[in-house]
């Protein structure tokens, strides 16, 4: 097994549900330490002008309490040599003061996608795990438009930013695999490229 990158790194799982959400809430509140609301804005960007097709970085822009986050995000890494989780390098910044998308414009970037989250966030160890319905943004008003009735649940579970510089990847892994064991029959979590 690698012992893993030798940068800041993101593990991730994610995957969606129709229904209700009590019963994953539920699980997720008795194994996690703190929940709290969850209303985040979230804008992806890419680069404006790509050297070659899937290269360059990502940057994810979130907006939650009043400030806004940045992340530049990398290629996953090959699924080969983590099967089970997504890998990333991922680094992570706040900006606090001025625009945040004026500044990632500034940089080259355009919007890909845009949205608002707006659920539940839930903290275990050194992972975030995001329990939300995702709403489009009005082009007009720049505002929320909520989700039809219909609309999965998406349940997001990550290594918290910059926390895990200390513990070996696959300590890291092994929390998120275990999120993955804990809500299994709820909803399945699975690697994804984003």
């Amino acid at each position: 097994m690698s012992t893993g990158p030798n940068h800041p790194f993101e593990v991730s799982l994610s995957g969606s549900f129709t229904g209700s959400p009590q019963a994953v809430l539920d699980r997720l509140s008795l194994h996690c330490s703190q929940c709290r609301p969850l209303n985040m804005r979230e804008v992806v960007l890419e680069p404006r002008y790509w050297d070659a097709p899937g290269e360059g970085v990502l940057l994810r822009c979130r907006r939650e309490e009043g400030r806004w986050s940045l992340c530049a995000l990398m290629r996953p890494e090959p699924e080969r040599l983590y099967p089970d989780v997504t890998v990333r390098a991922a680094i992570y910044s706040f900006v606090h003061s001025g625009d945040a998308l004026a500044f990632a414009s500034g940089l080259g970037y355009k919007r890909k996608t845009e949205l608002w989250r707006k659920g539940h966030t839930f903290y275990r160890g050194e992972l975030v795990i995001h329990v939300f319905r995702s709403e489009a943004v009005d082009s007009h008003s720049n505002q929320p438009v909520p989700p039809h009735r219909e609309a999965p649940y998406e349940v997001e579970v990550k290594s918290a930013p910059s926390k895990h510089a200390e513990t070996p990847i696959t300590g890291v892994i092994e929390e998120v695999v275990e999120i993955r064991t804990l809500l299994k029959g709820l909803v399945d979590l699975e690697r994804a490229d984003f």
